[in-house]
């Protein structure tokens, strides 16, 4: 896999996706508890501060962040894991899938459209690039589960012409 944040050190900082946001709290209410959520592919934790600060129990992961990247964090018990902007940066084959099916909702952001920066090798930063129907066929295929919700959004950004996300919330049989 290709270590992003030393390509460019300026990414991971963390975005708020309302997405998240929205998705979380409904399935806090599922509980009659404080549920607990894996930030994975954390980056330097700015989604995870984010959510704690909504008063969320967060738990940032980054195999390629230092300060996030103690395995240890892969072994507590998770309700919900959640990836921004991650997912499309990682071959389909390197998503660990074995380790996702293990949490009952798996809430994900993923960006349809190609990143403005490049990989040395000259291939667009987003290497996984899927439209939304083929995102559904993979996480089908990969984590069985039923689509509770989703959506597509396109946000004005200076940078692009056009650009797609896709928000993605799947419970697990788990």
């Amino acid at each position: 896999m290709v270590n992003f944040h030393e390509l460019f050190p300026n990414s991971g900082k963390g975005k708020k996706y309302d997405f998240h946001s929205c998705e979380l709290r409904w399935v806090q209410r599922q509980f009659d508890r404080p549920i607990k959520i894996l930030d994975w592919g954390a980056g330097k934790g700015g989604t995870t501060e984010w959510l704690t600060d909504q008063g969320f129990d967060v738990t940032a992961y980054d195999p390629y962040w230092p300060e996030n990247s103690d395995t240890r964090r892969l072994n507590q018990r998770y309700d919900a894991i959640i990836t921004g902007d991650v997912l499309e940066h990682i071959l389909t084959k390197d998503i660990p899938w074995d380790y996702f099916k293990t949490i009952k909702h798996n809430i994900h952001i993923i960006d349809l459209t190609p990143a403005k920066k490049h990989l040395p090798d000259g291939r667009n930063a987003h290497i996984n690039l899927q439209t939304e129907e083929e995102w559904h066929k993979t996480f089908y295929t990969h984590l069985g589960g039923i689509r509770r919700q989703y959506c597509t959004y396109s946000t004005p950004d200076k940078k692009f012409k056009h650009r797609e996300r896709l928000c993605l919330h799947i419970e697990t049989t788990t």
